[in-house]
């Protein structure tokens, strides 16, 4: 028997499409690429949108912040994003 723990990676995302409004929302992952400032594709009620990560947090099954059947994957990582700012 194993006594292994399972460990989940949850990311922290802000819309890019409302970052006034500051609020973050989390996702799941099974990456190991992705970083804080990383602009990931994600299912927000059906829709696609870009986010940028706030934080990648690991936690223990019985710790994770959301249920693991309640919490969306993200979709994928934007490699093609590039924030110029002026």
């Amino acid at each position: 028997m194993s006594d292994k723990i399972k460990l989940y990676r949850y990311i922290s995302v802000l819309y890019m499409d409302e970052p006034m409004d500051g609020k973050t929302y989390y996702y799941k992952t099974n990456k190991y690429d992705l970083d804080e400032g990383d602009i990931v594709i994600v299912d927000r009620n059906g829709e696609l949108v870009k986010a940028e990560v706030i934080s990648v947090e690991v936690y223990k099954e019985n710790e994770v912040p959301f249920p693991l059947n309640n919490t969306k994957d993200i979709i994928s990582k934007d490699n093609n994003y590039i924030n110029i700012e002026y």
